[in-house]
């Protein structure tokens, strides 16, 4: 981080520090790491902390965030593949029980 320029500040639940400038940030601890193919692995962890700044929290009594405007990009594919998630659309639930009563 200090190579990149990158200020820091602490977390509050894990010994390791996160970049200040970003909008949101995850504590995590390590739950297991997964070989899958040499060199692949799949890292897994517990999410004990969350930081998301002020200005993107819609509602705090419910956790609602304002995704959108938080211009968030997703990893899609290695190697370097990214998505933008700037498209947001909504789609209906189907109750299982409704879905069961059309199958007959």
């Amino acid at each position: 981080l200090e190579a990149a320029g990158l200020e820091t500040a602490p977390c509050e639940k894990i010994d390791m520090p996160r970049i200040a400038a970003s909008p949101v940030a995850y504590e995590c601890r390590l739950q297991k790491v997964v070989d899958i193919d040499a060199p692949y692995h799949l890292v897994l962890g517990d999410v004990v902390g969350i930081h998301i700044a002020d200005e993107f929290v819609l509602n705090p009594e419910r956790c609602h965030v304002d995704t959108p405007n938080l211009g968030v990009i997703g990893r899609l594919r290695s190697p370097g593949g990214y998505i933008r998630t700037t498209e947001v659309f909504d789609m209906p639930m189907r109750k299982h029980a409704d879905w069961l009563k059309e199958q007959g």
